[in-house]
């Protein structure tokens, strides 16, 4: 009779992580929170490293999707690193990480999030159409973002 109980706890065990996996739950706040297309997240960078003084038009500034992005623990960001075409070579001025689901940009190696009102409009019109609620972006502002 137990050998019976512990078999069957062990398959309703299993069955429910098998379920929750197919769901993709997380508990990281963003349950039921629809992601930006890569698009948008470049589109985002771009405005921000243009308010910072990067030519964003032409082809001086090249922003690279990194292998890393969108996977693991940090599934959520799209993961940048960008480049300013000099005359001489190409020249790394930075990596960032553009959160999916918020439109928050990190700077990955201060690991800080960016608070810039070059981006705070889009960023807005972003959680709105992901469907991030206040609470969801305060349990997501919680957490650190990638960093190297």
């Amino acid at each position: 009779m137990i050998k019976s109980h512990v078999r069957f706890s062990i398959l309703v065990t299993t069955l429910l992580l098998l379920s929750l996996s197919a769901l993709n739950l997380r508990g990281d706040g963003s349950q039921g929170v629809k992601m930006i297309s890569e698009r948008e997240a470049e589109h985002l960078l771009r405005t921000y490293m243009r308010s910072m003084g990067y030519d964003t038009k032409g082809a001086p500034l090249d922003l690279e999707l990194t292998a890393d992005s969108r996977k693991g623990e940090y599934s959520q960001f799209y993961l940048y690193a960008a480049y300013v075409d000099t005359p001489d070579r190409l020249v790394n001025v930075g990596h960032y990480g553009v959160n999916g689901s918020t439109g928050d940009i990190w700077e990955l190696v201060e690991c800080k999030r960016i608070d810039s009102d070059a981006v705070r409009d889009l960023q807005k019109r972003i959680r709105k159409s992901t469907g991030v609620s206040a609470s969801q972006l305060k349990r997501l502002r919680q957490q650190t973002g990638p960093c190297f």
